[in-house]
């Protein structure tokens, strides 16, 4: 029998976790078996640097500066040419 426990918030929040971790990695796998690895990989890290920038500015407040904005202006740049 499940006790209460099992289904407590910090429990929910690691199965969600190693859920889209393991979604992720599926998603990964697919990924690399279809375009070159040269190419998706500077694609997915500049992505992700993009993303965590614009979550951190929308979710914890954080100041976006001219300077990370032209950063991350610059990455898009970057994965622009790339997949040229």
């Amino acid at each position: 029998m499940l006790s209460g426990r099992w289904f407590s918030r910090p429990t929910l929040l690691v199965a969600l976790g190693a859920g889209l971790y393991a979604t992720s990695f599926l998603l990964w796998l697919m990924i690399a078996s279809r375009l070159a690895l040269t190419i998706a990989y500077p694609v997915a890290i500049g992505l992700s640097l993009v993303a965590i920038t614009a979550g951190s500015v929308v979710w914890l407040g954080e100041p976006l500066p001219a300077t990370r904005l032209a950063g991350m202006g610059l990455i898009l740049a970057g994965i622009a040419l790339i997949v040229r």
